[in-house]
């Protein structure tokens, strides 16, 4: 199924669930279209109270910026007063070129042989164009990706 996305768009995406709860959520997978530099403002809550009424809620920025020699992006701690889950993320960046190196948090990231999202590191799919890359930080952690061109 096609889907229409803007360039730059970032877009988080969790295990669908019949209700809140229903499923732990270990990873966050975060789709990225790039080519303009963008920012995204992640919210969570509980799903579940009105106490987000009362400001327990939490936000965590995202942001993609774009040059000819590397792709950054950044994710940043969640700050506010609500604790979501601890998770890792998992970055589905769509591009056609298989990347010289991926760094996180200035450490070389391996390479994997196949998607995992329980291993940290990195796997280019050529027939998809897309580049897939899970972290080994979590959002307890300021994490910066950096995918050389």
């Amino acid at each position: 199924m096609p889907i229409f996305a803007r360039e730059g768009a970032i877009i988080p995406q969790q295990p669908s669930m019949r209700y809140v709860g229903e499923k732990n959520i270990d990873v966050l997978t975060l789709d990225i279209f790039p080519g303009k530099n963008n920012s995204f403002s992640l919210y969570e809550d509980d799903g579940e109270s009105l106490s987000y009424q009362q400001k327990n809620f939490s936000t965590t920025n995202i942001s993609v910026s774009n040059s000819s020699q590397a792709l950054e992006i950044k994710i940043a701690k969640p700050e506010g007063m609500y604790k979501s889950a601890v998770h890792r993320y998992s970055v589905k960046l769509h591009t056609a070129k298989k990347p010289r190196s991926v760094q996180e948090s200035g450490k070389s990231v391996g390479q994997l042989q196949a998607v995992d999202e329980n291993k940290n590191g990195w796997y280019f799919d050529e027939k998809g164009a897309i580049l897939y890359i899970t972290t080994a930080s979590n959002n307890n952690e300021n994490i910066q990706l950096t995918i050389q061109n």
